[in-house]
């Protein structure tokens, strides 16, 4: 009986596992995408921050991910373009330091600070939505 009914519903339950392990994999791949770029922005110290470890520049340089897509607060993309900045003024290579081509360097720059602008303005019309309600609520 058993092996019957492992015979009429073992595909049926082996396809929809299959769908399931690539739909958990996949989730898993962007929560540790989400926890690298979270990590990278907010945790580590600026001068500690290697670029050679892909992690950053993976995440925001190569797959081109918005800060809006993972609700990272713009003051920590603003604290990394400062850090960057002031380790820049302070390091005499920081380039080699980062092990990333002077252009790459400056397309990554130019990226972070597109994201912050953009996040601004989400966050700009975030605000006047909820100023537009509040005064409709209020009459």
């Amino acid at each position: 009986m058993i092996a019957k009914f492992k015979q009429k519903f073992g595909r049926e339950n082996m396809s929809m596992n299959f769908r399931r392990k690539i739909l958990n994999s996949e989730l898993a791949m962007k929560f540790r995408a989400q926890i690298l770029t979270r990590s990278a922005a907010a945790k580590f110290s600026l001068r500690d921050l290697k670029l050679s470890s892909q992690d950053l520049k993976s995440q925001i340089a190569r797959f081109k991910i918005s800060t809006l897509s993972f609700k990272i607060p713009v003051a920590n993309f603003k604290s990394l373009v400062r850090g960057f900045k002031i380790f820049s003024a302070i390091s005499k290579a920081p380039i080699a330091d980062f092990k990333i081509p002077a252009s790459d360097f400056k397309t990554l720059a130019a990226r972070v600070d597109r994201a912050i602008n953009a996040a601004n303005a989400a966050e700009a019309a975030r605000l006047k939505i909820l100023k537009f309600n509040a005064s409709a609520a209020n009459g």
